[in-house]
Parts: structure tokens; sequence; C-alpha cells
């Protein structure tokens, strides 16, 4: 077994009634603080809305947001991502899904630490064993249910049990202010590796989308880190 590594998709992003794009919606939205929209043009939006950014207006570029799936991300990786609560969260639901198998479905996380230190066997022997458990405390609370002994939900309880290493597929939509912190906190050298691996990855992608938003983020030259540009 290896393990799922962590990936981000963007699933779509702000568009104007009228067709604006995510850069546009913010500059109509700023200048309504300065009354200036007889100055848009065709290409005054990157301008206006870089502007903005340099001098720390963010409030104004809240009217973008971005919706992103994380796949393949521990429940370790999720708790920390809904600390951030300027965003909409949907989450995959342990009382709902029922994960037994996540050993078999190699739908867990291996830490980096335990590969180098030779210890994946172990590691994945103990998933095992709990995915073992796992199963066999749904049978167990089954029967007890059947019996009268209990009013209790087999995998509301049984997850009890489950350790932070299962996967948990989790979706959230963001305003860019918010993006924007996200990405400050979590890809910081001192974030914790997986949500720091995946947000650099993630903030590729941003920046490929909406440069003039973040392109003030520099990654590392080993790609596992990123830091805002200061001037």
């Amino acid at each position: 077994m290896s393990g799922k590594k962590g990936e981000a998709k963007i699933l779509g992003y702000s568009i104007g009634i009228n067709g604006e794009n995510q850069i546009q919606l913010i500059e109509t939205a700023g200048r309504t603080c300065y009354k200036s929209h007889d100055k848009i043009t065709d290409d005054s939006a990157v301008r206006f809305v870089k502007k903005l950014r340099d001098i720390g207006h963010e409030s104004v570029i809240e009217h973008s947001w971005v919706a992103v799936r994380f796949t393949g991300c521990s429940r370790a990786f999720t708790h920390q991502l809904v600390r951030h609560r300027l965003m909409a969260i949907s989450q995959e639901s342990q009382r709902y899904c029922d994960e037994k198998g996540f050993y078999k479905n190699d739908y867990f996380v291996i830490p980096p630490s335990i590969e180098e230190s030779g210890l994946s066997d172990w590691y994945c022997d103990k998933l095992k064993q709990i995915d073992d458990w796992y199963q066999e405390l749904q049978v167990k609370l089954k029967e007890a249910i059947k019996a009268g002994k209990t009013r209790g939900k087999v995998n509301e309880d049984a997850r009890f049990i489950l350790p932070n290493a299962v996967c948990s597929e989790i979706v959230i939509s963001c305003n860019f202010r918010e993006w924007r912190h996200i990405f400050k906190m979590r890809t910081d050298i001192y974030a914790q590796w997986e949500i720091r691996y995946v947000m650099v990855d993630l903030l590729r992608q941003f920046q490929k989308l909406f440069p003039v938003v973040f392109d003030d983020f520099e990654i590392s030259d080993d790609g596992r880190s990123a830091g805002k540009i200061t001037k």
C-alpha cells in the first residue's frame, strides 16, 4: 500500500451577469468606491485590481470567489482547512459514509517521516488492524441494535475508531481575499507538510488563472513552500 497523495481541483468561479470575468467583476465593484465607472475600458481591470492589491484595499477582491475540491487528503488535513471560517464547506461525512475497506482501497495518507524512517510496513499493518476493528465494531453495533440494546447508529458510532490518516473529500468555496489568507498561512515553510504541499500546488493553479491577484506570492525553488513578496 502506498497511500494517497492529496490533490486540489478548481470546480468553478464567479462570473458577472453580463459575462464579466473575476477581475472585471472586482473592478466594477471597486470603482463604486470612487465613482469612476467612466474609466472602465477593455484593459483597465488588471491595472485597477493590481493597484488595490498593492495598497492593501483587499475588501474589494472579496467580490470574486473560487470553489475547489480536495481529494486524497487526510482527515488531519481537512480539520486544518475548516479552521478558516470564511468559506462554504461540503465534506464527506463519516457519519453517513461507510469507511470499511479504507485500507484495502488505499484510502489513507502516509506521512513522509514514516516513509523516510522505514516504518511504512509497520504503519500500514496498524491501519489494516484498525480497518478490521472498524468492520468488527460495525457488526457488533448492528447486532446490539437488532437485539434492542441500543438505538445508536452504526457508522455514526463506529467512526470513533477511525484514525486521522483516513482520507476525507471536501469542497470549499472562498472569496479571493480569504484564499490569499489561506495561501499566506498554509504555504508558509512552518505550515504542516500535507496542507502545505497541496496548497502550493493549488497556488500555482490560481496564479495561472488569476495572476494579478496571486502573483505576489513566490514559490520556493524546491516547490514545497511559498511566501508573499514584500516590497
